[in-house]
């Protein structure tokens, strides 16, 4: 179906009655964690990380039919489950919260590897973003990595189209930059290069951050402001 840009009001209602259904059902990362709630969870885990793995699921939204498998394996009612495909094409807000679903398996995965070591690692993953902080050796980081990308390949049928081993000093997640600048404390600053790139594209500056006059575009009127 055509990709419907404005969602009718009954639409959004329908929505969120499948969001609250399925979040009664079945709980996983996405559902009841928002991007906030997880830039929380770092600051609060990831103190005195030394290396960090972050990773990006590539074509998130297009494995729409995974997403659904993994629905039939938790749905019985085949309705509803046609009632959540519909709307696939309406909007982002379902489908959003059912591949969550979907990658609440990778979750479970990095939980079982972590389970498995003595090193100390920290995960926090929201919608196709993850960042895995960990107190060792990087080839401890290559060895995690390896498995990961296995996993999301293997299992989940997806790509990584990031997948980078850095130090902990000022790593992107969640239009973030996720800093360690001394003691070991975690501070969040604003990634102004990402901002100033979305203005640009936009046509609301340059690509350097230089502002542009767009009153002709927005107003009919720039001297009645």
């Amino acid at each position: 179906c055509k990709k419907n840009t404005t969602l009718t009001f009954k639409i959004r209602i329908v929505q969120e009655v499948i969001r609250n259904i399925l979040q009664a059902v079945y709980e996983p990362r996405g559902v009841s964690q928002s991007a906030h709630t997880a830039l929380k969870q770092v600051k609060k885990d990831f103190a005195g990380t030394v290396w960090v793995i972050a990773g990006k699921i590539s074509n998130y939204f297009d494995e729409f039919a995974q997403v659904n498998k993994i629905l039939e394996e938790l749905i019985e009612d085949g309705k509803f489950l046609q009632l959540i495909n519909s709307l696939h094409c309406a909007g982002e807000g379902v489908v959003q919260l059912v591949a969550n679903i979907f990658l609440d398996k990778l979750d479970k995965f990095v939980e079982q590897q972590i389970s498995q070591t003595s090193k100390r690692i920290s995960y926090v993953g929201y919608a196709d973003a993850f960042l895995l902080g960990m107190v060792g050796g990087k080839k401890d980081c290559f060895d995690l990595r390896k498995s990961l990308t296995t996993f999301v390949k293997e299992k989940l049928h997806l790509e990584l189209n990031q997948l980078n081993i850095t130090r902990l000093k000022e790593v992107p997640f969640l239009g973030y930059l996720i800093c360690q600048p001394y003691n070991g404390r975690i501070w969040l600053k604003m990634d102004m290069q990402r901002i100033i790139s979305r203005l640009a594209k936009k046509g609301y500056c340059k690509a350097n951050g230089e502002p542009v006059a767009n009153f002709a575009e927005h107003y009919e009127d720039p001297q009645s402001l």
